[in-house]
């Protein structure tokens, strides 16, 4: 075994051992959960939604959208720079629910930055 591999088996077992921690909940995927992720990830490399080479941003789109969670708030360029219009027809083609994709400041500006205008 490579220091590498051992670096990176530390790394793993720090994040497995953490995930209660940081309230995170892994799901897993029943057969034909996988088979709409797939077909999301298939549809929307076919119409080029996503950057070259951005499966891990398509199967995160398509496992959010699974898991019912309506907004991903994120700051990676590829998911953001996605044509939006095009991604949610990918999701609709592939039986998906759409996910609303925000950066942190979207998010608060469209759902939670207070009201300016004046009260009468």
């Amino acid at each position: 075994m490579s220091d590498e591999d051992e670096e990176t088996r530390k790394r793993a077992t720090t994040a497995l051992d953490n995930l209660i921690l940081w309230d995170i909940s892994p799901i897993t995927l029943t057969d034909a959960e996988k088979k709409y992720r797939t077909n999301f990830i298939n549809i929307a490399d076919a119409r080029n939604v996503l950057p070259d080479g951005e499966i891990n941003d398509a199967r995160i789109l398509s496992e959010t959208a699974i898991a019912n969670i309506p907004v991903l708030v994120t700051s990676d360029t590829g998911i953001l720079d996605a044509d939006q219009d095009a991604l949610a027809l990918a999701f609709n083609d592939s039986g998906l629910l759409a996910v609303r994709v925000l950066t942190a400041y979207r998010l608060w500006k469209t759902y939670f930055k207070p009201s300016t205008k004046k009260k009468r």
